[in-house]
This record gives C-alpha cells, sequence and structure tokens, in this order.
C-alpha cells in the first residue's frame, strides 16, 4: 500500500491537498497538512494532490510490509 507524506517544513497550509483527496489527506490542529495510507481507491486523487501541491510538499512512497 502507498502512503502518502507531507513535508510539515514545506506545508503553507493552503488545504488543497484535503479539498483534493479527503480519504487521505487533512489539515492538523497547526492548520499544516497530514498524509496517511492511500487506499487503492483514492491513489489517482492522491497523485493529483501531490502533482498540484504548490510547494512540492507531498510524496507517495510504498510500504512493502503491506
Amino acid at each position: 500500500m502507498k502512503r502518502a507524506s507531507v513535508d510539515a517544513a514545506l506545508c503553507v497550509s493552503c488545504g488543497m491537498c484535503a479539498d483534493v483527496c479527503p480519504e487521505v489527506f487533512s489539515l492538523g490542529e497547526s492548520h499544516r497538512a497530514n498524509g496517511g495510507p492511500v487506499p487503492e481507491a483514492a491513489l489517482a486523487a492522491a497523485l493529483d494532490a501531490m502533482a498540484d501541491c504548490p510547494v512540492g510538499a507531498i510524496a507517495l512512497s510504498t510500504n512493502d510490509e503491506d
């Protein structure tokens, strides 16, 4: 399963990722985005969020243990 991570040092709290893919992204208490596991059904939206992030703060990785 893929996992989305957000570089908090780069995140500008625009919320675009949570709007595009709420199954994976949310805004935390600091208003910075949080990622998480990417269900297969949400993969296209997560990739769109990563591509559209204005500061390139999103990365997707594969967790070989899943």
